[in-house]
């Protein structure tokens, strides 16, 4: 299952039509609602379930959905995101969850690409080096999760190739392989 739990996004990237679910009314899944939805989950032991399509680290709670997720003896649990909000708050909720497989939408192997590829909603995130953040958050969250032993979620970054960041797919990859 594919659940988006806010038709919102913190980017407009170029490749993606996100920006008319942020032109839309805002539309969020209510906890009554995931409750039942997630009962059913377990119910019919779902095997995966796919957080994913806006960016599902806006949803405000999100840690109750993990937990719902957890509860619900979910096999693999897949977070797609953009990383923008992986901070170590996040972070820790992620690592204290059952998710499995953490998916990192990046891009760009410069921050001049990433910029034009990735744009931010908001303006005052534009011109600022948000790639080395990212790149430290993804490279944080690791580390986390090797101090607590862990083995999951396994992390993954991605990179759409597109006119404007192809020259750079080399530099991706051998900026990731050794990391993710």
């Amino acid at each position: 299952v594919v659940l988006e739990l806010v038709n919102r996004c913190n980017l407009e990237c170029v490749m993606c039509y996100q920006g008319f679910r942020n032109n839309a009314e805002k539309s969020t899944i209510d906890t009554e609602t995931l409750q039942k939805i997630f009962e059913d989950f377990k119910k019919n032991q779902l095997s995966a379930l796919m957080l994913s399509i806006s960016e599902p680290l806006l949803y405000k709670e999100f840690d109750k959905v993990l937990n719902l997720a957890k509860n619900a003896n979910i096999m693999d649990i897949l977070l797609f995101t953009n990383g923008i909000l992986l901070n170590e708050k996040n972070s820790k909720k992620i690592l204290n969850s059952s998710v499995t497989r953490l998916f990192v939408s990046v891009d760009g192997a410069s921050s001049d690409t990433y910029n034009k590829v990735r744009i931010p909603v908001s303006n005052r995130l534009k011109g600022y080096n948000r790639l080395d953040e990212l790149e430290n958050n993804i490279k944080k969250f690791i580390t986390m999760r090797e101090d607590l032993n862990l083995e999951l979620p396994i992390v993954r970054t991605s990179f759409v190739a597109l006119d404007l960041n192809l020259s750079e797919k080399e530099n991706f990859v051998n900026k990731w392989i050794n990391v993710v």
